[in-house]
Order: C-alpha cells, then structure tokens, then sequence
C-alpha cells in the first residue's frame, strides 16, 4: 500500500500521518517496512508494507489516537478569547490611569476612598 492511498482511506491530516507512520516504520520497532529507509515520507508513491516477520513479545508499542478537529478549534477559539479579555485589561487599564491623572491635576490632594468613586462615575465606558 502507498502512502498515498493510506492517506486517502484513513483522512488523518497530513503531519500527523507521518508522525504515526513514522513511529511504526522506526528500526527498533519495524512494524512496518518503508521503501526507502529515511525518517520522512518525501514520495507520495513510497510503498509501505506490514512486516509479516516481526515478533517481539517485550516490545510494547503506544499508538497515539489523533485529536479530534472540534477540540482544536475549541482550544483556539479559548485561545483568541483569552487574547481579546487580555487587551480589554490592558485598554481599560489606560482609561482609568488617564481619568485618575485628570482627577488628580484638578484637585492636587484628593483621599483614595473618594477618588475610587469619582474615577468609576466619570467612566461611562464600563457600564453595560
């Protein structure tokens, strides 16, 4: 079977397709036989083939399940979100800095319990 037709039968994406096949054609494990003994798929014609000779009872062989496409957008969805709620922080972090140097020009002493209030009540940016 060619590397091709595995990758059209099975769908898994390219990268990790070589990452699996690579890990089962390895010289220690020789599970499956390569064509060419290099550790890439460089040829879409490369035959590969079920090694029929390998028994080894004291090798344990861990096939990894590929993630699932809806995880990994929701991972980057989570991701971009995290980055958005980030810049939001840091934009209204400015507003109010600038609000409390405005406040603060005017009235040159002013007790922070009453400048908290007077900083939020002047901000109509944060009110939903």
């Amino acid at each position: 079977m060619t590397y091709k037709e595995i990758a059209e039968k099975t769908t898994i994406p390219k990268k990790n397709l070589n990452s699996a096949l690579i890990g089962l054609c390895n010289p220690k494990a020789k599970i499956l036989e390569k064509g060419v003994n290099k550790p890439s798929f460089d040829d879409e014609n490369e035959v590969i083939k079920l090694n029929l000779k390998f028994a080894n009872q004291a090798l344990r062989v861990n096939v990894q399940p590929q993630p699932n496409a809806a995880k990994k957008k929701t991972a980057e969805v989570a991701e971009s979100n995290t980055k958005l709620n980030d810049a939001v922080d840091r934009e209204r972090g400015i507003v109010i800095d600038g609000q409390i140097v405005k406040i603060m020009k005017t009235y040159k002493t002013y007790k922070h319990a009453d400048l908290v209030p007077k900083v939020m009540e002047s901000i109509s940016m944060f009110k939903a």
